[in-house]
């Protein structure tokens, strides 16, 4: 899996599976019922790779897209690393 940082692309291993619940917003934001790949957690967010097929954080409880447009929804996990760092993001 590929990240865009800064003008290069850098490989990125996934913590885990989320699969998203919800209203599905934009032609490249978030599906209902598909499965994504995480990245990491960041905060209160989650860095998910989406229909785009780039990374972005989405709000760990209420994942929309910024204007709005949509009512989003949430994340179901699919799989959790070893620590249960999804978990405890989405449950925080």
């Amino acid at each position: 899996m590929w990240s865009y940082d800064k003008g290069n692309y850098i490989k990125k291993q996934s913590i885990g599976k989320v699969k998203y619940i919800g209203e599905s917003f934009g032609a490249v934001g978030l599906t209902d019922g598909k499965v994504y790949d995480c990245l990491g957690v960041e905060g209160g967010f989650l860095r998910v790779v989406d229909d785009e097929e780039m990374d972005y954080l989405y709000c760990a409880k209420n994942p929309a897209p910024l204007d709005w447009s949509s009512t989003g929804g949430r994340w179901e996990i699919i799989e959790d690393d070893d620590k249960g760092t999804l978990q405890n993001a989405i449950t925080e």
